[in-house]
């Protein structure tokens, strides 16, 4: 195990194995309050923040190295509310092996820049160990999703790179975990997160291609419109309209649906909360936005403090009309644009709509 202060307490703390991991899905899955199954799924997802810290480090020193153009770069694990979502919606889904429970997301300025870190990647999964420890070890490379050239049906496009962490023998309770990597452009992000907003406010899974048809209509045309402006692959559903057609129906459901009024209506300004933290953030951020209220509130921790902030993330999770993430980003200003949706903020998603074709 590290001795590395911020980990400390996992020494502590007993990895639970692949089969208690599957057996507390198992139970959540039935009884979302059992709380031997909660305790075991918040200690799993309690390890996959150490890797974390080794791919996001990997990924600075890539994008640094290779001069690729990026907005954003910021890692979290995974709620424990989304997943046992996910548990719930996908009967065959098993805990242990269920492939973002610790996510990186990359934020690049183009497609370009995406298939450049992308084709990085593909050609060498090498990552140099963190906290000057010894050797140079190999993350498998353990599936790939190109949703660029094969969107979801919700109109999702991005990259995702599955690895399973493998680690020498003095930190071995943090190998055979599985870390997802996501490769998105700023626009494909922009669409992204204003999915989630519109779904936080409506309290629907549209993100998941559930709830209200209108708006699941509207943003899979926002979708193919957003790929034609970045010459991609639009949604098979609308490949038998042109440019010129789909630009117009984005303009027709944008009015009917009462877009902008609606998304200005509720958006949380993330400035009076973001403007008074100076300097760098504390390593780990908690945000919890509770959109019944429609309060957001942030809170930092410095790098040694893991468990508090770990502790914290369980404390508000407890709390049903929260939404809570712990993530790593290195400014503090920049968290906005790596979370809008927990501001409940779609200004840049008006703002590409409006300065676009469709108007």
């Amino acid at each position: 195990m590290s001795s590395n202060i911020q980990f400390n307490f996992l020494e502590k703390m007993e990895k639970p194995s692949k089969t208690q991991v599957k057996k507390a899905g198992d139970k959540i899955r039935k009884d979302p309050n059992d709380e031997l199954a909660l305790d075991t799924l918040n200690k799993w997802r309690a390890f996959h923040i150490y890797p974390l810290n080794t791919f996001q480090t990997a990924l600075k020193a890539r994008l640094k190295r290779n001069a690729i153009n990026f907005e954003v770069t910021a890692q979290r694990v995974k709620r424990a509310s989304t997943i046992i979502d996910k548990l719930s919606r996908e009967p065959k889904m098993s805990l242990d092996r269920m492939q973002d429970i610790g996510g990186l997301r990359a934020v690049l300025k183009d497609i370009k820049a995406v298939k450049q870190l992308e084709e990085i990647y593909l050609k060498n999964s090498r990552i140099d160990a963190p906290d000057n420890a010894r050797g140079i070890f190999r993350h498998e490379l353990k599936n790939k999703f190109d949703y660029i050239e094969n969107p979801k049906k919700s109109g999702y496009r991005g990259v995702h790179l599955i690895y399973r962490t493998q680690y020498p023998s003095d930190k071995k309770e943090f190998a055979n975990l599985l870390i997802e990597l996501q490769l998105r452009s700023k626009l494909q992000h922009i669409w992204a997160t204003a999915v989630e907003t519109i779904g936080t406010f409506l309290g629907q899974g549209l993100k998941f291609n559930r709830g209200d048809d209108d708006w699941k209509d509207f943003f899979a045309l926002v979708s193919s419109a957003f790929a034609i402006m970045e010459e991609s692959e639009i949604l098979d559903i609308h490949k038998n309209l042109t440019k010129e057609q789909i630009y117009a129906k984005v303009k027709e459901e944008y009015n009917r649906l009462k877009v902008d009024d609606i998304m200005q209506g509720f958006a949380i300004t993330a400035h009076n909360i973001i403007k008074n933290q100076k300097g760098k953030a504390s390593y780990y951020c908690l945000i919890t936005l509770n959109a019944k209220e429609k309060t957001v509130n942030l809170s930092r921790f410095p790098k040694a403090q893991l468990e508090t902030a770990n502790t914290a993330l369980l404390e508000s999770e407890k709390n049903p009309d929260n939404q809570s993430v712990l993530v790593s980003i290195s400014d503090i200003k920049k968290l906005n644009k790596a979370y809008p949706n927990y501001f409940l903020d779609a200004v840049d998603f008006l703002s590409v709509l409006k300065k676009g074709a469709f108007f």
